[in-house]
């Protein structure tokens, strides 16, 4: 008797561990609301964008609630898959993702990243985006 008690409760013990499992990897998939896209065409001086703003952004861009996600960070990186002359070549592109747009928009305003914003606008030419995720 005391046999088959230890068997249901293993087994229910069990069951818990595993509805607590699945339940954490559910949330440690979650898919972000918004991308931030930066796009650069030209950084005329690779080792001051490095210094200025490659150095820290990892953790100014944590620190504001955002993952890199994809990043190429030279010409090499990238795979053309449209044969034809390329209007606007690129340098470097990196894809970030908040939990919402405007969680990425007070990143991007945000103090922290108002130094390798600053030398981005002055040094650098490109363009940043922020697209809201596609709701299913």
């Amino acid at each position: 008797m005391r046999t088959r008690y230890a068997v249901a409760l293993a087994l229910l013990a069990g069951a818990a561990i595993g509805a607590v499992s699945v339940g954490g990897l559910s949330a440690q998939s979650k898919a972000p609301g918004a991308y931030a896209v930066f796009v650069y065409t030209a950084i005329p001086d690779p080792a001051g964008f490095s210094e200025n703003v490659s150095k820290d952004a990892k953790t100014v861009i944590e620190g504001g609630g955002g993952h890199i996600l994809a990043r190429a960070a030279s010409p090499k990186d990238f795979t053309v898959l449209r044969a034809g002359e390329n209007p606007f070549p690129l340098t470097r592109w990196v894809l970030i993702g908040f939990d919402s747009a405007e969680q990425a928009k007070k990143w991007y305003d945000s103090p922290a990243a108002a130094s390798g914003r600053a030398y981005v606008e002055k040094n650098t030419t490109g363009r940043a985006y922020v697209v809201e995720a596609l709701k299913e």
